[in-house]
């Protein structure tokens, strides 16, 4: 018999500052450092994080 289900796309949670995809392992939540991790620039909506504050880059070393 074969499986004619599909799983659900997972939503894009990327934002445009991210360095890696998110769920990357050795990956995580940063501030952003574009924003501060306000989310805003002059008043909208920061474009390197998408308005979060946060960015997803890599942590950790060899």
């Amino acid at each position: 018999m074969t499986d004619t289900t599909s799983s659900p796309t997972p939503p894009d949670t990327s934002r445009p500052g991210d360095q890696v995809p998110p769920g990357t392992p050795g990956a995580g939540d940063n501030v952003c450092p574009r924003c501060g991790g306000s989310g805003l620039l002059a008043g909208s909506a920061c474009p390197e994080c998408a308005g979060s504050g946060h960015v997803t880059t890599p942590i950790g070393g060899g």
